[in-house]
């Protein structure tokens, strides 16, 4: 389990573009950074001795993954101009993004020194001093940006993995919660919450942090990975499931490629192998018909007929009986096993809302003839992603046989079924 550190906003947009990293939307008039390094290159021929020239090549070329290049044209910006900051602290990050992390730290801290009031230097230094293991040097820079900035939201995620990694985890955690609270936009606090509280076995705060993560930048990959196996871990085989195919579908080879995502997978797959076909009921209806004959035998073999002349009438009553008995078993049976096709298609269905879902539902169970057991209301429905679950419980009253008490017949509808929304809405 790794904890992501923030670098803080600065250094999001020399964030390296690749297929795997959610890239920072453009702004409308700024170039791609392919057209920048084009528009570079048509002007390379006049190699101008300009700091300003390499810095911005270099931060072209960093965002789009060139790092070695990068770093060479960064350096040059900061030999030209060591007093510019901006220089610096973008060699920094070059550095952090090729795991150079000494080379990181010595030049946050010079861009620092350069400019005491920069927090996000002081910041980024923090989590280099993190990486290289030095972490109650780290927690203190954090504490002395928190002093300065309560709002941080880069210090108070940060200060949290220091403290988890000090061993005091609790106060990690509520470092955590505060900054989700702080910086709504930004996916890495809650995703360290639900890490931690995953680690701590607190399985469904877990799923719901998770789940926060991934709204907060959707479509990664790796944040539906982490959802995955906390949904496993608190037995939500579906929304498990529904994370892992979501992710697969972004990145075919994200869940072979992390362990734990593997491992949880196959596991669901083998648990759901070893599942019965459909649920059955804890009635039997079969059951139920040989234990009307039986109770019909047993009656008749307190009367005193004579076993010569009426030896067959006990079996001929019995089996009477029975097939009276199952006469009214049956039907709730085949009403049960039609309403799970009926709530199939209901899950199936084209729309988002769970309010659309539920009328749905009611009219399926009207025109199945059970509105009078199955209440709509008491049916769970969990729309999640790209797939939906609806679970119905309820009971049938029977009276097997005329004079015998009610016995009321138990059933549950079970169905998670994959459905898709329509292009333009719903």
């Amino acid at each position: 389990m790794e904890f992501q550190l923030l670098l803080g906003t600065r250094a999001d947009d020399l964030r390296p573009t690749s297929p795997t990293t959610q890239p920072t939307e453009p702004h409308p008039d700024e170039p791609t950074p392919r057209e920048a390094l084009r528009a570079f290159g048509r002007a390379a021929s006049r190699e101008p001795a300009d700091p300003d020239y390499d810095f911005l090549v270099g931060r072209a070329l960093m965002r789009a993954g060139d790092l070695g290049r990068a770093t060479e044209r960064l350096a040059d910006a900061v030999r030209l101009d060591r007093a510019n900051p901006d220089y610096t602290f973008a060699l920094g990050c070059a550095y952090w993004y090729l795991g150079r992390l000494d080379d990181a730290e010595a030049t946050f801290r010079e861009a620092a020194e350069r400019r005491p009031d920069d927090l996000s230097a002081r910041n980024a230094r923090g989590a280099a001093l993190l990486r290289l293991g030095r972490t109650a040097e780290a927690a203190d820079l954090f504490r002395g940006l928190l002093a300065s900035d309560r709002s941080m939201v880069e210090a108070h995620s940060n200060l949290g993995v220091a403290l988890w990694e000090l061993g005091r985890k609790a106060d990690a955690v509520a470092r955590w919660r505060h900054a989700v609270r702080l910086g709504p936009e930004r996916p890495e606090p809650a995703r360290n919450l639900g890490l931690a509280l995953l680690d701590l076995g607190h399985t469904r705060e877990a799923v719901k942090a998770l789940r926060t993560a991934c709204a907060r930048a959707p479509g990664t990959a790796s944040l539906l990975l982490d959802l995955g196996e906390a949904a496993c871990a608190a037995g939500r085989p579906a929304e498990a499931e529904a994370a892992f195919e979501e992710a697969t579908r972004l990145d075919s080879g994200s869940v072979p490629s992390r362990p734990s995502s593997l491992a949880a997978r196959d596991a669901l797959r083998r648990a759901r192998l070893a599942e019965p076909t459909e649920e059955r009921s804890g009635l039997d209806p079969v059951g139920l018909v040989l234990a009307a004959i039986a109770t019909a035998e047993a009656v008749l073999r307190r009367i005193p007929w004579s076993p010569r002349r009426l030896a067959g009438l006990p079996l001929l009553v019995a089996t009477f009986l029975a097939a009276a008995a199952a006469l009214r078993v049956l039907p709730p049976f085949v009403d049960h096993y039609l309403l799970c096709d009926d709530l199939a298609v209901v899950a199936r269905a084209p729309v988002q809302d769970d309010g659309d879902v539920r009328d749905r539902l009611a009219h399926a169970i009207r025109e199945r003839g059970l509105d009078g057991v199955v209440e709509p209301g008491r049916c769970e429905v969990q729309t999640r992603i790209a797939r939906r679950r609806i679970t119905c419980a309820y009971a049938v009253p029977v009276e097997i046989l005329p004079g015998l008490p009610t016995r009321h017949l138990a059933f549950r509808v079970d169905v998670d079924q994959p459905y898709v929304l329509p292009r333009g809405g719903d």
